[in-house]
């Protein structure tokens, strides 16, 4: 592996520790919240932070060294589409307007845990040298759709 990709797999984790001031923030502990709101200006919402998190793990997918490139597509996609109804990002609004009226995503620290794991584990994947298509679709795409249908479908019983 390359010093540049050494680089920007580094770049892709903090990109990845950019979404702390966002769980935060959605598990409202206070302090962040009351800091978020009122202190930082447009740095304060939530949806500032998952797009430099994106961002950050944007140039990962480009420069980055992996073995394996398409769990990290995959856990970036899946991570951006389920962070994005937690944060509200303004041009997915397409998506997360008709997709918050469904009772799987109404819960917004569970789709963020999700999101965040769909993210994470597409980052580990791509590290592996060899996994199969089919356990990357399952446990990147199906898994984390099959928790939030079963623990949101719970919760309303």
């Amino acid at each position: 592996m390359e010093r540049y990709e050494k680089l920007f797999d580094v770049v892709g984790w903090v990109g990845f520790a950019l979404l702390t001031p966002v769980a935060l923030y959605v598990f409202r502990v206070q302090s962040v919240v009351q800091l978020m709101d009122s202190k930082l200006g447009f740095a304060g919402k939530p949806e500032f932070w998952v797009l430099l998190c994106f961002a950050f793990v944007l140039l990962r997918i480009f420069f980055g060294g992996e073995h394996i490139i398409l769990p990290l597509f995959l856990g970036f996609a899946g991570g951006f589409f389920l962070l994005s109804l937690v944060a509200r990002i303004g041009f997915m609004g397409w998506f997360w307007r008709p997709a918050s009226q469904q009772f799987f995503f109404q819960n917004d620290r569970l789709t963020f845990v999700v999101g965040a794991a769909v993210l994470f584990f597409g980052l580990i994947f791509s590290y592996f040298r060899k996994i199969g298509l089919l356990v990357q679709f399952l446990l990147l795409i199906l898994l984390p759709m099959l928790i939030l249908l079963a623990v949101n479908a719970i919760s309303l019983i």
